[in-house]
């Protein structure tokens, strides 16, 4: 994982493509107080809560509905999302979807700080 950088998303996508992945994390880089990934999958993923890293969420491909705590609001290529910690989320998309994710303090790939909710 980087240090610092500059990506095209289209690049990205295109280099590190959904395969047999239920959700596919591309970490792109970790700073001293953030980590920027782009996260993929076929159909959304299950409600989840991080208790210590709040995120901001891009979307890049696919449009449905985002759940965000007690709402639910559509979103689209271009939608963007900011997510304070210890708030229950989830893209719940018809199709493929990706977004660039951007977590508050730095984020641990190896030690993820995501609770799947089971409701």
């Amino acid at each position: 994982m980087a240090q610092s950088g500059v990506w095209n998303l289209d690049e990205v996508l295109r280099d590190n493509p959904l395969k047999e992945e239920r959700v596919k994390w591309t970490y792109l880089v970790a700073g001293q107080h953030c980590t920027i990934n782009v996260v993929q999958s076929p159909s959304g993923n299950m409600p989840h809560v991080h208790k210590e890293h709040d995120e901001t969420v891009y979307i890049i491909k696919g449009n449905g509905t985002f759940r965000l705590g007690d709402k639910i609001v559509p979103i689209k290529p271009g939608s963007v999302l900011f997510i304070p910690a210890g708030t229950i989320h989830t893209p719940m998309t018809d199709g493929y979807q990706a977004a660039l994710s951007i977590y508050s303090p730095e984020f641990d790939p190896e030690n993820p700080d995501r609770e799947f909710v089971q409701e």
